[in-house]
């Protein structure tokens, strides 16, 4: 290739490349004037073995929420300490849902409980030990490190969350595995840094997380990473989760009862349990594993009645939201969960809390 020929095809390879950047900088400003809300913001935080490393903060921002995340000196998602708990309190344990994923700390019904709580009975605090990624052996693990001590909180509540909570009890290992986004992950600062600042990142990843045939070419090019089918509705495999589990917290209970103290268990259902277009697009794109006979929807509850019922049998008290939430008119289902995730909105952790302090005092734990 001659000199000439070598600068007119760099020539052209440089008005490609630029040609191409115009173009994404022209596409990324007409999404930030018409989609100003996919610039999202992951909150990076630091975890030790159980909790969070105390005082850090993050902001969270997604398509459906603007919110900050502040850890507290002891390592918890609360403005509440361990010695502001008086007499009577509530430790309320669990993983995000319980943390309070996507939402204000003042809108979780760890918070609405603990208000009703203040405006009905004399000065019961509930603080908000829960975690983003943990399980039922953190969650006890939890307790007995930082709360088993605490003579001012003699009532436990266990946020058991149907979608993971059985499968990730069985390896028995109480450490955190995951943070919201663990701040040393070099790949996770970057996509941090990419779904803040480019809009267009994160309206693509929407777009084909959307859509099935999409998401399934893009797996088959390795640009994305496959989901797996959820298990919870195949009895044959959550059988054994669903027993370890409860003989897990059944035990915890037994230990709590020779305290003095009380353990309620909050099962708390997935999207696809309560919103029935979920549930039928989640059959439909193989998003669960089912059995090969039978219908879909006669597995629907299966792991929350076998719940239910293993609980009952140890003598442990649980509060399943899956009835209250399946009671309420459509419209008001369709308001309980975020559109776009899997999580509890504001209004389903109001009604979460209105429900679970009617069951309290249901039980006598609220003085009258």
């Amino acid at each position: 290739m001659t000199y000439t020929a070598l600068r007119r095809w760099s020539g052209n390879v440089g008005l490609l490349l630029l040609s191409c950047v115009a173009s994404l900088l022209l596409v990324e400003a007409i999404l930030r004037v018409f989609f100003p809300y996919y610039a999202f913001s992951e909150p990076i935080l630091y975890n030790d073995e159980l909790i969070y490393k105390p005082n850090q903060s993050a902001h969270f921002k997604g398509l459906e929420w603007d919110v900050n995340i502040s850890i507290n000196a002891e390592g918890f998602r609360d403005t509440l300490t361990r010695k502001d708990l008086t007499p009577g309190s509530i430790v309320f344990l669990g993983d995000s849902f319980t943390e309070g994923y996507g939402v204000a700390l003042k809108d979780t019904f760890v918070k609405h409980l603990d208000r009703r709580l203040n405006e009905n009975t004399a000065n019961i605090r509930v603080m908000n030990a829960g975690h983003y990624g943990a399980n039922p052996n953190n969650y006890i693990a939890v307790y007995e490190t930082y709360f088993s001590d605490l003579d001012t909180a003699p009532t436990v509540i266990m946020g058991l969350f149907v979608g993971n909570d059985f499968i990730q009890s069985l390896d028995g290992d109480p450490r955190l595995k995951i943070a919201m986004h663990e701040a040393n992950s070099f790949a996770v600062n970057i996509k941090s840094f990419i779904s803040q600042h480019v809009v267009t990142y994160n309206f693509l990843r929407k777009t084909v997380r959307s859509s099935v045939p999409l998401t399934r070419m893009c797996v088959a090019a390795r640009l994305c990473s496959e989901l797996p089918p959820s298990e919870i509705y195949a009895p044959s495999i959550i059988k054994k989760s669903v027993e370890t589990t409860a003989t897990l917290i059944g035990g915890f209970s037994k230990d709590l009862k020779a305290k003095g103290r009380n353990l309620v268990v909050l099962i708390i259902p997935t999207k696809e349990q309560i919103l029935d277009d979920v549930w039928k697009r989640a059959v439909h794109n193989r998003d669960i594993q089912l059995p090969k006979t039978g219908s879909p929807d006669d597995f629907r509850y299966f792991a929350n009645t076998l719940l239910r019922q293993n609980l009952k049998d140890d003598g442990v008290l649980s509060v399943d939201l899956t009835p209250f939430f399946l009671s309420l008119s459509n419209d008001e289902r369709a308001r309980l969960y975020f559109q776009h995730d899997g999580h509890f909105s504001p209004r389903g952790h109001k009604l979460a809390a209105d429900h679970l302090f009617s069951e309290l005092a249901s039980f006598g734990f609220i003085p009258q």
